[in-house]
């Protein structure tokens, strides 16, 4: 979390930074984002996009609903320019049982002011 990129103005910082594609995602907490945080995160967004890198925002809803996360990984693997391709019959299984290890943590990490 927190990578430095640099830009003609200086450094930048994105929660996690995809050099080769130039693809940062933000996470974009409840509580952690008042207006005035918003609003210099998207000026800070602004410029990022100007210089050409692709900033994805992902709120604690897009993690916490199933079908929501389902669209953002294929929002973040079409920004990558990556196909998703399932060829494993047992594909959702494994989803679910990810999904169900991960959320527990993203619920604390959104109760300590993420």
């Amino acid at each position: 979390m927190n990578q430095r990129i640099m830009t003609a103005d200086g450094p930048k910082w994105v929660d996690i930074f995809f050099y080769k594609e130039r693809v940062g995602l933000e996470y974009k907490g409840r509580r952690a984002h008042s207006i005035e945080r918003t609003v210099r995160d998207d000026r800070r967004q602004n410029h990022l996009t100007g210089t050409g890198i692709t900033v994805l925002n992902i709120w604690y809803e897009d993690l916490a609903q199933e079908h929501l996360c389902e669209k953002l990984m294929h929002n973040i693997a079409h920004s990558l320019g990556k196909r998703i391709r399932l060829r494993s019959a047992t594909y959702e299984a494994r989803r679910r049982v990810l999904y169900a290890t991960l959320m527990p943590s993203i619920q604390r990490y959104e109760q300590l002011g993420g």
